[in-house]
């Protein structure tokens, strides 16, 4: 994604703004914010008492930055986006998606989750379509588009496809479809790549740092991968063991387009090393 002019430059190698007490200093212009989260907490009641998912986050995400989110299983990085899609309601504090309080699932936003969710009785066209039907949009009017994903995507020949017809590679990439059918702005991804080989993970990911560079949308990614939180993002955020906090904001200063060949660059390892320090520093202290 390109990155805006107006973004504060930071050098390679350079820290990210200083967090304290979990709180991310706001990056970008006040008002261009696409996700503002604000003294975020939550916790759920189980059998063995009360447990705290979340502890006092706060984070702005800036329109069109692709954001990915990083930790240890279980910390709640999961929970953090279904609270921002409206999914689950915070224990305390507050949401915003676009400037408006969430207080229940909205529409303008696209979600993937780590299973396709296809329908088997649908071709991937129609499972892709299904996204305008539930909206009561004109489906004649997106068919084209529906085409045009699955050509960028490289499943042009599938469209008639069934979801048993098509490996978990094709599935996940009609899924990535059907969430960017109906143009939202936003994009929340939850693990969207964790069932799948690594060779497939390269390739799909290829696929949406060219859709989103191209598209400008603002993701949000929930990741276990560090390499795939770094080549596909602007900016990562690692977060502790639960109750979550976030120890580090770092801006992925590395040009764009992306490629492959990226990794295997010193930029591209510093980053990568900079977050496994953290989370491998925080789990054996």
């Amino acid at each position: 994604m390109v990155q805006s002019s107006e973004k504060p430059q930071i050098a390679a190698g350079s820290a990210a703004p200083v967090e304290r007490n979990n709180v991310v200093q706001l990056l970008g212009n006040p008002g261009s914010h696409a996700i503002t989260v604000k003294g975020l907490s939550k916790r759920f009641q189980t059998k063995a008492g009360l447990v705290t998912a979340l502890s006092d986050l706060n984070l702005a995400v800036d329109s069109g930055q692709f954001l990915s989110v990083v930790g240890p299983s279980g910390c709640g990085k999961s929970t953090l986006l279904k609270i921002v899609a409206g999914l689950v309601p915070p224990s305390s504090g507050t949401v915003e998606v676009g400037g408006k309080a969430v207080v229940k699932p909205y529409t303008d936003v696209g979600i993937v989750f780590q299973r396709d969710l296809l329908l088997e009785s649908r071709t991937a066209i129609e499972n892709i379509l299904l996204q305008i039907e539930m909206r009561g949009l004109p489906v004649k009017q997106y068919v084209d588009k529906a085409k045009d994903l699955l050509e960028k995507v490289g499943l042009a020949d599938f469209s008639g496809k069934y979801p048993r017809e098509l490996s978990g590679g094709m599935r996940q990439r009609v899924s990535i479809c059907r969430a960017l059918i109906h143009d939202p702005p936003l994009l929340l991804m939850d693990e969207p790549f964790g069932a799948l080989d690594a060779l497939t993970r390269d390739e799909i990911a290829l696929d949406l740092a060219w859709l989103c560079e191209r598209s400008r949308k603002t993701v949000m990614f929930i990741t276990h991968s560090i390499s795939e939180a770094v080549f596909l993002s602007d900016r990562v955020i690692v977060m502790t063991a639960r109750p979550a906090a976030i120890v580090k904001d770092m801006i992925v200063d590395i040009a764009r387009p992306r490629s492959i060949e990226q990794r295997d660059s010193a930029e591209f390892e510093q980053h990568l090393h900079q977050i496994r320090e953290l989370l491998f520093h925080k789990r054996n202290s």
